[in-house]
């Protein structure tokens, strides 16, 4: 062998052995990157799991409720007040599960708003207004049952 290539294997080994040698660094380097991530990583407290297990109990409890008004007004013929709490309640469940369910507020804005347009038409009480002097607005109830309008203004 000549000293050219005793040379060219001294420097090919040490090249090697640096190559070794910064391949070890790179991979300590990384395994400390690595649990550093998992140390410094905040928890997630609303996976799709738990979000399915809150969906569903409200599922069951809005059943619950709408059972129990069915029975309470089962036995005899339901009034406008009646109506009103199932519908309501109806509604504020709906409502609530369509949050809980994780859908976006570009998917729920136009149902919020329909369900919205609902409840203010449900609650309102069929009233009129009337200007009543220094007193400023009076409300008159409208006779929903005798099927009388009220008086015009």
């Amino acid at each position: 062998m000549n000293e050219t290539s005793i040379a060219t294997e001294l420097t090919t080994s040490q090249a090697i052995e640096k190559i070794k040698s910064e391949l070890e660094q790179s991979k300590t380097q990384l395994k400390t990157l690595q649990e550093d991530s998992k140390a410094s990583k905040v928890p997630v407290w609303w996976t799709p799991a738990s979000a399915m297990t809150v969906s569903c109990s409200l599922l069951i409890f809005g059943l619950i409720v709408m059972i129990l008004i069915t029975r309470t007004i089962k036995n005899h013929q339901i009034n406008e007040m009646e109506a009103r709490l199932y519908t309501i309640s109806l509604i504020v469940f709906s409502s609530v599960f369509l949050i809980v369910a994780g859908y976006s507020d570009t998917q729920i804005t136009p149902v919020m708003t329909l369900l919205g347009t609902i409840v203010g038409y449900i609650v309102r009480d069929h009233q009129i207004v009337s200007q009543n002097g220094n007193n400023g607005i009076q409300y008159e109830n409208k006779d929903l049952k005798n099927g009388k309008e009220p008086p015009k203004p």
